[in-house]
């Protein structure tokens, strides 16, 4: 069928993949015991290290051309800004929630991080140091999304969770929920109203150019 782009199986060398982030043509992946994998021709072929034995990643973001930031367990962090060649941990103080999603909000460094019981962290110097923020919610944060972080107009921010929570921010400010879905929400992101898929949940945004999307657990809780 003309069109259709199809899956193609890869040789990847590594016991578990967690997450996962991609521009153009070059791949990053993290998995359990700190494994990192790289490629640079779409996946046809990968480059194997270990970061961090002792880890257990749940997300992983790209900040600019080369600088990555990984996020796990037990507040932990992991940086790179040279594409993953080179890494150095990162515990900030006090911080033991489980880390379960970040994101790049704009090329100037600035990035947002989502955990359990409520959890968001927002960073301004590529993950350096790191500022709680505000929360009225206090279930486990999984996802978290954002645009216009370049565009001038500052970040949005869409964050899902637990027991149906979606959370906007708008411009860096407060949150609020948004949601009113009794279930799950695993992961959240913007997509041009043009990109919506029909077997995904979503909802317009302020009558705009976007939508949220989201998908669900597959356990629904009443």
């Amino acid at each position: 069928t003309a069109n259709v782009k199809q899956f193609v199986s890869s040789n990847i060398p590594a016991s578990s993949i967690r997450c996962v982030v991609a521009k153009g043509k070059t791949i990053y992946a993290a998995g359990d015991g700190g494994e990192f994998l790289k490629s640079t021709n779409a996946g046809i072929t990968w480059t194997h290290l270990i970061f961090d034995s002792s880890a257990n990643p749940n997300s992983i973001a790209l900040f600019g051309k080369s600088s990555l930031f990984i996020v796990g367990d037990s507040g932990k962090m992991w940086s790179s800004t040279d594409g993953g060649s080179h890494w150095i941990k990162k515990h900030p103080d006090g911080l033991t929630e489980k880390l379960n999603g970040v994101t790049c909000v704009d090329s100037a460094g600035t990035g947002v991080a989502v955990g359990d019981h409520g959890l968001i962290l927002k960073t301004l110097d590529f993950g350096n140091t790191w500022k709680r923020q505000s929360c009225t919610v206090f279930v486990n944060l999984h996802s978290v999304s954002c645009y216009n972080g370049d565009n001038g107009f500052g970040a949005s921010w869409l964050i899902a969770g637990d027991s149906g929570t979606i959370l906007r921010c708008e411009f860096g400010g407060d949150t609020t929920n948004i949601s009113d879905i009794i279930a799950t929400v695993d992961s959240v992101r913007w997509l041009p109203r043009k990109s919506f898929h029909k077997n995904f949940g979503g909802v317009p945004v302020n009558g705009g150019p976007h939508r949220l999307q989201f998908h669900f657990n597959s356990t629904i809780q009443t």
